[in-house]
């Protein structure tokens, strides 16, 4: 690999990057890196430098768009946690990336979950409110206990 680059001359068409050098040469810049061990440490330094800087616009593209779609799906929305697990990434490197639409993910869990929960809530006065006049129509004080015997759900009466 070296030879060759003697040989083609680098300097007749000066390749403006590492990539470009890497191109020029039919060849990726990995293989140019382990190839060319005497190459000068900036330059190993610019090369890794620029390769991982490719890695990273790929990564956040791709990232960016899958986010986007969990952002917008119309289902049931998932904690950052689960997200960030399905997509195969630690949540700390995706907040690091794509923090506006990790938040924005975020806050929607946050609202689904009020939301659900003052779902919850109407449906267990509703319930009470069902029992109270069950039992009252029955000639029964509405009592605690006399409630508990004719609702469902009989966890909203633990202290």
């Amino acid at each position: 690999m070296v030879s060759e680059s003697k040989e083609i001359g680098i300097n007749q068409a000066k390749p403006k990057s590492t990539g470009g050098i890497a191109e020029y040469l039919h060849t990726k810049v990995g293989e140019l890196l382990a190839n060319t061990p005497q190459l000068p440490k900036p330059l190993k330094r610019e090369i890794v430098t620029q390769a991982f800087c490719r890695y990273v616009n790929q990564f956040t593209d791709r990232t960016q768009h899958l986010l986007e779609n969990v952002l917008q799906a119309n289902e049931q929305p998932l904690p950052m946690t689960a997200v960030a697990k399905s997509l195969g990434y630690p949540k700390r490197v995706l907040y690091r990336h794509l923090p506006e639409l990790c938040r924005a993910i975020s806050a929607k869990y946050v609202n689904y979950m009020k939301e659900s929960r003052i779902k919850r809530i109407e449906h267990c006065c509703e319930e009470v409110k069902q029992a109270v006049r069950q039992v009252h129509t029955e000639g029964i004080y509405p009592s605690e206990g006399a409630i508990q015997g004719y609702w469902l759900n009989q966890d909203v009466f633990v202290t």
